[in-house]
């Protein structure tokens, strides 16, 4: 349903069950602005990253069996003079990821104002591709690239090509597949071995301008299906197209385009431009006197390497009345009392509290 939930029901509602809403309203808003010229590239780019960020709130970066990049991972593999030691130094070498102990890596793709999705699947299987096929079993673990795209707009091969020298690269960073490397596969990972699969999901048709929100959606309904195997035999490699059974029929992708459809329409965010300029005042002047709700992002302690916990004033009748799934995790807590949300980057959460305030991009001084 495409109908707003009342801030009186919140109470019924647990954050985790309301995240497919949340990330349809969310992105689809921002999509509408993107496509009304306010600023909207800067906003979808901070709200998705929120989004993606709100799935995998609970998980350890490092055990978890997916991983998300976030929105800048691609634009920089694709147009730094680098390419995969750029993105290996920034994210992976630097934090210490093993991407090949992930069952999904997970990579948005933003390109001419429309966004795609692109999912690495089980990189560490890679070695079940260089068996004899008489020594393969349906049983094995089956890698592969997920490519998503509402529009079927961007060049899923020349987006794959792109991810497999980069899953190139990190294999022999980390010291992965030696044997394999050492003989006659100097690019392990190819067309031939990481094949690009787009199975049918529900696609972007009449409507514009919702294609971040297709992106949100279907990285949740894979998440979900984070502790399930893909394998040779449930990806259904003998008949097209491919995993129908295991993604086109399940349950987790049953939704439609026209939700996001009647998303988009509702009222809920946009703020009157009269009062765009007093609402980020009434923000930047928040304390402990004037708000009543206290947001603790981050963890840890402050370093010269860490930012760690932060605080954000805020007005609670302000965020119910723009932000209902944010302003569920306040009820029933009292006014100055810190609200932790630990995996949250306190840049990202500044970016989202101004954009609920002013509805617009923040200011250049920001």
């Amino acid at each position: 349903s495409g109908a707003p939930c009342p801030a009186s029901s919140l109470r019924l509602l647990r954050p985790r069950h309301t995240t497919n809403i949340f990330l349809a309203r969310i992105c689809a808003k921002m999509e509408m602005e993107s496509s009304s010229g306010q600023g909207g590239e800067f906003q979808t780019d901070t709200l998705l990253d929120f989004s993606m960020r709100w799935i995998w709130r609970d998980d350890d970066p490092e055990t978890s069996p997916a991983y998300f990049f976030p929105t800048r991972f691609f634009t920089t593999l694709d147009e730094d003079p680098e390419g995969p030691a750029a993105v290996s130094a920034t994210w992976t070498a630097k934090h210490n990821i093993d991407i090949f102990k992930k069952q999904f890596v997970f990579i948005p793709i933003n390109e001419s104002l429309h966004w795609s999705l692109c999912v690495v699947v089980n990189p560490g299987a890679i070695t079940n591709e260089y068996v004899d096929e008489d020594d393969q079993s349906e049983d094995q673990t089956f890698p592969c690239i997920l490519f998503l795209d509402s529009l079927k707009a961007h060049r899923k091969a020349r987006v794959a090509n792109k991810v497999r020298n980069w899953l190139n690269h990190e294999a022999k960073r980390l010291g992965k597949f030696t044997e394999l490397f050492e003989g006659r596969h100097p690019k392990l990972f190819n067309k031939d071995t990481m094949e690009v699969i787009d199975p049918e999901v529900p696609y972007q048709d009449e409507y514009v301008g919702e294609s971040g929100a297709f992106v949100c959606r279907c990285a949740y309904a894979l998440y979900l299906m984070r502790h399930r195997r893909i394998t040779y035999g449930s990806a259904g490699l003998e008949t097209r197209p491919y995993l129908r059974d295991l993604i086109t029929n399940s349950p987790e992708f049953k939704f439609n385009m026209r939700d996001f459809g009647r998303v988009g329409d509702e009222r809920i965010w946009k703020p009157s431009n009269t009062v765009f300029v007093d609402m980020l005042k009434m923000l930047d002047s928040a304390d402990g006197d004037n708000s009543d709700v206290v947001f603790q992002i981050g963890k840890g302690r402050k370093t010269k390497k860490k930012k760690g916990k932060e605080l954000f004033h805020a007005h609670r009748n302000i965020i119910f009345a723009r932000f209902p799934i944010l302003a569920s995790l306040t009820e029933g807590i009292e006014d100055g009392t810190p609200i932790p949300i630990e995996d949250v980057d306190p840049a990202i959460f500044r970016k989202l509290l101004r954009f609920v305030y002013g509805g617009g991009g923040p200011p250049q001084d920001a």
